[in-house]
């Protein structure tokens, strides 16, 4: 996730905290080829730093995938924490055999 700081290098007072939230979620669905790398993109912000953790069928992951295979397929979720709240977006991957 790319996550947007609201003031760099500033003191944060109480009543800037804001829980996390999602500008851009990851794309409800994606399709890529045996072999294939991929990324999982989405655009946050909050204050404090959420915490974030990527799962893949409740397994914590990487955003990014390299040289993709069917066991890769599944469901992707990114979870975002703070003081604040939460917020998570959700993704299936697909998997297609090369040839096909």
């Amino acid at each position: 996730c790319l996550y947007l700081h609201p003031k760099d290098h500033v003191k944060l007072r109480k009543t800037d905290a804001k829980a996390p939230e999602f500008l851009e979620t990851l794309p409800s669905e994606t399709t890529v080829k045996e072999g294939d790398d991929v990324f999982l993109f989405c655009i946050m912000k909050g204050v404090p730093t959420p915490c974030i953790v990527w799962l893949c069928n409740q397994l914590i992951v990487e955003e990014s995938l390299r040289d993709v295979r069917e066991h890769d397929a599944g469901s992707y979720r990114v979870f975002a924490i703070n003081s604040e709240g939460s917020a998570e977006s959700t993704a299936s991957l697909l998997v297609a055999r090369r040839g096909e």
